[in-house]
Protein backbone atom coordinates (compact mmCIF):
# COMPACT_ATOMS: atom_id res chain seq x y z
CA UNK A 1 0.00 0.00 0.00
CA UNK A 2 1.30 3.42 -0.78
CA UNK A 3 1.74 6.20 1.21
CA UNK A 4 -1.12 8.48 -0.02
CA UNK A 5 -3.78 5.60 0.20
CA UNK A 6 -2.33 4.75 3.47
CA UNK A 7 -3.33 8.36 4.63
CA UNK A 8 -6.29 8.58 2.79
CA UNK A 9 -7.76 5.20 4.71
CA UNK A 10 -6.29 6.69 8.00
CA UNK A 11 -8.22 10.11 8.11
CA UNK A 12 -11.30 8.13 6.98
CA UNK A 13 -10.74 6.00 10.04
CA UNK A 14 -10.10 9.64 11.77
CA UNK A 15 -13.77 10.84 10.94
CA UNK A 16 -15.39 7.44 11.28
CA UNK A 17 -13.84 6.09 14.81
CA UNK A 18 -15.97 9.23 16.73
CA UNK A 19 -19.06 8.63 15.29
CA UNK A 20 -18.81 4.85 16.20
CA UNK A 21 -17.68 5.33 19.68
CA UNK A 22 -20.79 7.97 19.86
CA UNK A 23 -23.11 5.33 18.98
CA UNK A 24 -21.81 2.57 21.04
CA UNK A 25 -22.08 4.95 24.42
CA UNK A 26 -25.65 6.27 23.51
CA UNK A 27 -26.83 3.36 25.05
CA UNK A 28 -28.71 4.33 28.15
CA UNK A 29 -29.61 2.09 31.43
CA UNK A 30 -33.46 1.45 31.59
CA UNK A 31 -35.30 -0.70 34.05
CA UNK A 32 -37.80 -3.81 33.36
CA UNK A 33 -40.03 -3.61 36.21
CA UNK A 34 -41.47 -7.04 34.72
CA UNK A 35 -38.38 -8.37 35.51
CA UNK A 36 -37.11 -6.26 38.33
CA UNK A 37 -33.79 -5.84 36.18
CA UNK A 38 -31.76 -3.58 34.41
CA UNK A 39 -30.43 -3.14 30.80
CA UNK A 40 -29.14 -0.94 28.18
CA UNK A 41 -30.74 0.23 25.41
CA UNK A 42 -30.94 3.23 22.93
CA UNK A 43 -34.09 3.24 22.14
CA UNK A 44 -35.69 1.18 25.72
CA UNK A 45 -36.47 -2.09 23.48
CA UNK A 46 -34.31 -5.41 23.93
CA UNK A 47 -34.46 -8.32 22.72
CA UNK A 48 -33.78 -12.09 23.75
CA UNK A 49 -29.78 -11.73 23.55
CA UNK A 50 -30.42 -8.84 25.76
CA UNK A 51 -27.76 -8.95 28.32
CA UNK A 52 -29.59 -7.85 32.42
CA UNK A 53 -28.40 -6.69 35.31
CA UNK A 54 -29.32 -6.08 38.95
CA UNK A 55 -28.22 -2.76 38.75
CA UNK A 56 -26.72 -0.54 35.93
CA UNK A 57 -24.83 2.87 35.92
CA UNK A 58 -25.22 5.31 33.35
CA UNK A 59 -21.60 4.97 30.82
CA UNK A 60 -19.11 7.51 31.89
CA UNK A 61 -15.50 7.50 30.38
CA UNK A 62 -16.25 4.94 28.37
CA UNK A 63 -17.35 2.07 31.34
CA UNK A 64 -20.61 1.43 33.14
CA UNK A 65 -20.58 0.27 37.01
CA UNK A 66 -23.14 -2.93 36.79
CA UNK A 67 -24.22 -5.80 39.29
CA UNK A 68 -24.41 -9.28 38.75
CA UNK A 69 -25.57 -11.55 41.50
CA UNK A 70 -23.96 -9.37 43.98
CA UNK A 71 -20.72 -8.72 42.11
CA UNK A 72 -19.86 -5.73 40.69
CA UNK A 73 -17.98 -5.06 37.63
CA UNK A 74 -17.44 -2.63 35.11
CA UNK A 75 -18.34 -2.83 30.89
CA UNK A 76 -17.23 -1.27 28.09
CA UNK A 77 -19.52 0.37 25.37
CA UNK A 78 -19.32 -2.77 23.44
CA UNK A 79 -21.48 -4.26 26.98
CA UNK A 80 -18.69 -6.51 27.08
CA UNK A 81 -16.99 -7.09 30.77
CA UNK A 82 -13.99 -4.98 30.93
CA UNK A 83 -13.15 -4.75 34.68
CA UNK A 84 -14.15 -7.57 37.21
CA UNK A 85 -14.05 -6.76 40.75
CA UNK A 86 -14.21 -7.96 44.17
CA UNK A 87 -15.50 -5.08 45.88
CA UNK A 88 -18.70 -4.26 47.86
CA UNK A 89 -19.50 -1.46 45.97
CA UNK A 90 -18.16 0.91 43.04
CA UNK A 91 -18.83 4.20 41.75
CA UNK A 92 -18.09 5.60 38.44
CA UNK A 93 -15.02 6.71 36.27
CA UNK A 94 -13.99 10.18 36.60
CA UNK A 95 -10.97 11.61 35.37
CA UNK A 96 -9.74 8.09 34.89
CA UNK A 97 -10.08 6.78 38.17
CA UNK A 98 -13.21 5.32 39.75
CA UNK A 99 -14.36 5.26 43.77
CA UNK A 100 -14.61 1.55 45.40
CA UNK A 101 -15.91 0.00 48.66
CA UNK A 102 -14.90 -2.52 51.15
CA UNK A 103 -17.07 -4.18 52.80
CA UNK A 104 -15.97 -1.98 56.20
CA UNK A 105 -16.71 0.56 54.24
CA UNK A 106 -13.50 2.09 53.43
CA UNK A 107 -12.71 3.94 50.24
CA UNK A 108 -9.82 3.72 47.63
CA UNK A 109 -9.84 4.13 43.88
CA UNK A 110 -9.00 2.12 41.11
CA UNK A 111 -7.80 3.68 37.34
CA UNK A 112 -9.06 1.99 34.24
CA UNK A 113 -6.73 -1.11 34.51
CA UNK A 114 -8.44 -1.91 37.62
CA UNK A 115 -4.90 -1.39 39.75
CA UNK A 116 -6.15 0.42 43.53
CA UNK A 117 -4.34 3.69 43.52
CA UNK A 118 -3.47 3.19 47.05
CA UNK A 119 -1.88 0.01 49.62
CA UNK A 120 -4.62 0.86 51.69
CA UNK A 121 -8.07 1.72 52.08
CA UNK A 122 -9.18 4.72 54.04
CA UNK A 123 -12.05 6.31 55.18
CA UNK A 124 -13.00 8.86 52.43
CA UNK A 125 -12.30 9.94 49.13
CA UNK A 126 -12.66 12.66 46.73
CA UNK A 127 -12.83 12.43 42.81
CA UNK A 128 -9.12 13.06 41.42
CA UNK A 129 -9.21 17.26 40.42
CA UNK A 130 -6.11 18.90 39.05
CA UNK A 131 -4.59 15.40 39.18
CA UNK A 132 -5.04 15.38 43.22
CA UNK A 133 -7.04 13.66 45.68
CA UNK A 134 -9.16 14.48 49.01
CA UNK A 135 -8.15 11.67 51.54
CA UNK A 136 -9.78 11.06 55.08
CA UNK A 137 -7.33 9.31 57.67
CA UNK A 138 -9.45 9.50 61.46
CA UNK A 139 -11.94 12.30 60.53
CA UNK A 140 -8.71 14.69 59.16
CA UNK A 141 -7.74 15.66 55.58
CA UNK A 142 -5.17 15.31 53.40
CA UNK A 143 -4.21 15.14 49.77
CA UNK A 144 -2.61 12.60 47.67
CA UNK A 145 -1.35 12.60 43.90
CA UNK A 146 -2.56 10.65 41.17
CA UNK A 147 0.15 8.25 41.63
CA UNK A 148 -1.23 7.44 45.29
CA UNK A 149 1.50 9.49 46.97
CA UNK A 150 0.75 11.62 50.14
CA UNK A 151 1.79 14.94 49.65
CA UNK A 152 -0.19 16.80 52.25
CA UNK A 153 -0.80 14.88 55.58
CA UNK A 154 -4.40 14.65 56.49
CA UNK A 155 -4.44 17.62 59.08
CA UNK A 156 -7.78 19.81 58.56
CA UNK A 157 -11.25 19.10 59.23
CA UNK A 158 -12.54 19.55 55.75
CA UNK A 159 -11.40 20.34 51.95
CA UNK A 160 -12.45 21.04 48.76
CA UNK A 161 -10.91 19.53 45.35
CA UNK A 162 -7.61 21.51 43.72
CA UNK A 163 -8.68 23.69 40.88
CA UNK A 164 -4.95 25.48 39.50
CA UNK A 165 -2.57 24.37 42.03
CA UNK A 166 -4.72 25.53 44.82
CA UNK A 167 -8.41 24.58 46.71
CA UNK A 168 -9.84 25.65 50.18
CA UNK A 169 -9.46 24.03 53.56
CA UNK A 170 -10.74 24.20 56.89
CA UNK A 171 -8.98 24.56 60.18
CA UNK A 172 -10.74 25.13 63.24
CA UNK A 173 -13.55 26.65 62.10
CA UNK A 174 -12.35 29.04 58.98
CA UNK A 175 -11.14 28.37 55.48
CA UNK A 176 -8.04 29.26 53.91
CA UNK A 177 -6.48 29.55 50.71
CA UNK A 178 -3.57 26.89 50.73
CA UNK A 179 -1.30 25.96 47.63
CA UNK A 180 -0.19 22.13 46.40
CA UNK A 181 2.29 22.22 48.74
CA UNK A 182 0.02 22.74 52.40
CA UNK A 183 1.00 26.41 52.64
CA UNK A 184 -1.61 29.32 53.36
CA UNK A 185 -1.54 31.85 50.33
CA UNK A 186 -3.42 34.20 52.52
CA UNK A 187 -3.57 34.10 56.41
CA UNK A 188 -7.11 35.65 55.55
CA UNK A 189 -9.89 33.07 56.66
CA UNK A 190 -13.49 33.13 55.78
CA UNK A 191 -16.54 31.51 57.47
CA UNK A 192 -17.55 29.63 54.63
CA UNK A 193 -17.24 30.11 50.59
CA UNK A 194 -18.56 29.23 47.12
CA UNK A 195 -17.56 26.86 44.20
CA UNK A 196 -15.04 28.06 42.08
CA UNK A 197 -16.66 29.96 38.49
CA UNK A 198 -14.84 31.38 35.76
CA UNK A 199 -11.68 31.48 38.02
CA UNK A 200 -13.24 33.04 41.02
CA UNK A 201 -15.61 32.28 44.33
CA UNK A 202 -17.33 34.30 46.64
CA UNK A 203 -15.95 34.24 50.47
CA UNK A 204 -18.06 35.18 53.77
CA UNK A 205 -17.30 36.34 56.75
CA UNK A 206 -19.33 38.48 59.37
CA UNK A 207 -22.12 39.32 56.97
CA UNK A 208 -19.55 40.63 54.62
CA UNK A 209 -18.61 38.81 50.72
CA UNK A 210 -15.19 38.93 49.05
CA UNK A 211 -14.65 38.01 45.47
CA UNK A 212 -11.72 36.06 45.21
CA UNK A 213 -9.64 35.91 41.89
CA UNK A 214 -7.93 32.11 42.03
CA UNK A 215 -5.67 33.05 39.30
CA UNK A 216 -3.90 35.75 41.10
CA UNK A 217 -4.42 35.45 44.32
CA UNK A 218 -6.69 38.92 45.01
CA UNK A 219 -9.55 39.08 47.25
CA UNK A 220 -11.51 42.30 46.76
CA UNK A 221 -12.61 45.14 49.58
CA UNK A 222 -15.50 43.28 51.42
CA UNK A 223 -18.83 44.36 50.11
CA UNK A 224 -21.78 44.50 53.58
CA UNK A 225 -24.92 42.28 52.34
CA UNK A 226 -28.28 44.28 52.42
CA UNK A 227 -29.71 42.19 54.33
CA UNK A 228 -29.35 40.43 57.81
CA UNK A 229 -29.66 36.77 58.28
CA UNK A 230 -30.93 34.80 61.44
CA UNK A 231 -28.50 32.32 61.83
CA UNK A 232 -24.79 31.24 60.51
CA UNK A 233 -23.97 30.56 56.78
CA UNK A 234 -23.39 27.47 55.98
CA UNK A 235 -23.17 27.28 52.26
CA UNK A 236 -22.45 29.32 49.12
CA UNK A 237 -23.07 28.78 45.63
CA UNK A 238 -22.11 30.58 42.96
CA UNK A 239 -24.05 29.70 39.61
CA UNK A 240 -23.73 31.71 37.00
CA UNK A 241 -24.60 35.46 37.85
CA UNK A 242 -26.63 34.27 41.32
CA UNK A 243 -25.48 33.80 44.73
CA UNK A 244 -27.16 31.59 47.23
CA UNK A 245 -27.06 31.33 51.07
CA UNK A 246 -27.64 28.69 53.20
CA UNK A 247 -28.33 28.96 56.93
CA UNK A 248 -28.42 27.07 59.81
CA UNK A 249 -32.53 27.46 59.47
CA UNK A 250 -32.66 26.17 56.10
CA UNK A 251 -33.40 29.56 55.19
CA UNK A 252 -31.71 30.25 51.51
CA UNK A 253 -31.37 33.78 49.89
CA UNK A 254 -30.43 34.15 46.20
CA UNK A 255 -28.48 37.34 45.08
CA UNK A 256 -28.03 39.11 42.35
CA UNK A 257 -26.15 42.07 41.77
CA UNK A 258 -26.25 41.93 45.85
CA UNK A 259 -30.06 42.06 45.43
CA UNK A 260 -32.22 39.59 46.99
CA UNK A 261 -34.37 37.71 43.89
CA UNK A 262 -36.09 35.37 46.19
CA UNK A 263 -35.27 33.94 49.82
CA UNK A 264 -37.27 30.85 51.09
CA UNK A 265 -37.47 27.97 53.53
CA UNK A 266 -36.00 23.94 52.01
CA UNK A 267 -34.73 20.84 53.68
CA UNK A 268 -32.28 20.73 51.10
CA UNK A 269 -31.13 22.09 47.89
CA UNK A 270 -28.46 20.90 45.47
CA UNK A 271 -27.09 21.92 42.10
CA UNK A 272 -26.14 20.58 38.74
CA UNK A 273 -23.65 23.70 38.80
CA UNK A 274 -25.06 25.74 36.21
CA UNK A 275 -28.60 26.82 36.28
CA UNK A 276 -30.80 23.95 37.65
CA UNK A 277 -31.85 23.56 41.25
CA UNK A 278 -33.40 20.48 42.90
CA UNK A 279 -34.99 21.81 45.66
CA UNK A 280 -36.79 19.83 48.83
CA UNK A 281 -40.25 20.48 50.57
CA UNK A 282 -41.58 18.07 52.96
CA UNK A 283 -40.44 14.95 52.02
CA UNK A 284 -39.63 15.56 47.99
CA UNK A 285 -37.63 17.66 45.08
CA UNK A 286 -38.86 19.18 42.31
CA UNK A 287 -36.10 20.77 39.35
CA UNK A 288 -36.75 24.53 39.27
CA UNK A 289 -34.58 26.84 37.52
CA UNK A 290 -32.53 30.32 39.23
CA UNK A 291 -35.70 32.28 39.60
CA UNK A 292 -37.14 28.47 41.44
CA UNK A 293 -39.68 28.03 38.23
CA UNK A 294 -40.75 24.81 38.09
CA UNK A 295 -38.55 22.61 35.54
CA UNK A 296 -41.12 19.61 35.85
CA UNK A 297 -44.26 18.89 37.81
CA UNK A 298 -43.22 15.86 38.79
CA UNK A 299 -41.91 15.15 42.22
CA UNK A 300 -39.07 13.18 43.07
CA UNK A 301 -37.45 11.09 46.20
CA UNK A 302 -34.11 11.80 45.57
CA UNK A 303 -31.78 13.77 42.55
CA UNK A 304 -28.40 12.66 41.59
CA UNK A 305 -26.68 15.77 39.24
CA UNK A 306 -23.87 14.44 36.85
CA UNK A 307 -20.73 16.88 35.88
CA UNK A 308 -22.05 16.59 31.99
CA UNK A 309 -25.76 18.30 33.48
CA UNK A 310 -27.28 14.69 33.04
CA UNK A 311 -29.55 13.84 36.01
CA UNK A 312 -30.49 11.32 38.20
CA UNK A 313 -33.38 10.94 39.62
CA UNK A 314 -34.64 8.63 42.31
CA UNK A 315 -38.24 7.14 42.46
CA UNK A 316 -38.78 4.76 45.05
CA UNK A 317 -36.49 1.65 44.03
CA UNK A 318 -36.07 2.79 40.88
CA UNK A 319 -34.41 5.77 39.04
CA UNK A 320 -34.41 7.87 36.07
CA UNK A 321 -32.02 9.12 33.96
CA UNK A 322 -32.29 12.26 32.14
CA UNK A 323 -30.57 14.24 29.70
CA UNK A 324 -29.55 18.00 29.65
CA UNK A 325 -31.76 18.33 26.90
CA UNK A 326 -35.07 18.29 28.38
CA UNK A 327 -36.91 17.89 31.09
CA UNK A 328 -39.42 15.13 29.52
CA UNK A 329 -37.07 12.96 28.67
CA UNK A 330 -37.31 10.30 31.34
CA UNK A 331 -35.20 6.85 30.24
Amino acid sequence: MNSTMFKFIFNILLLIFPFFLKSQSDKTPYFNKTLNMYYFSKDENYTQNTKFYDYAEPFKEGYASVRIQNKWEFIDTNLNTAIKTDYAEIGSFNNGFCKVWNLNGQCNSINKQGQLLFKNFVDEISIVSDHKIAISIKGLWGFANDSGNLIITPQFAEVKDFKNGKTWVKIGQLWFIIDRFGNKISNQGFENTSNIENNQCIAFRSNQIYTVNWLNNTISEPAILKYTPSSQCKKILLLNEYQIFQYENNEYFALKNNEIIWKNKFYNLKSNGKSILAVKQNDFYQLVDLNLNPQSNLLFEDVEFYADENIKIFVGPYYYFKTKDGMDLIK
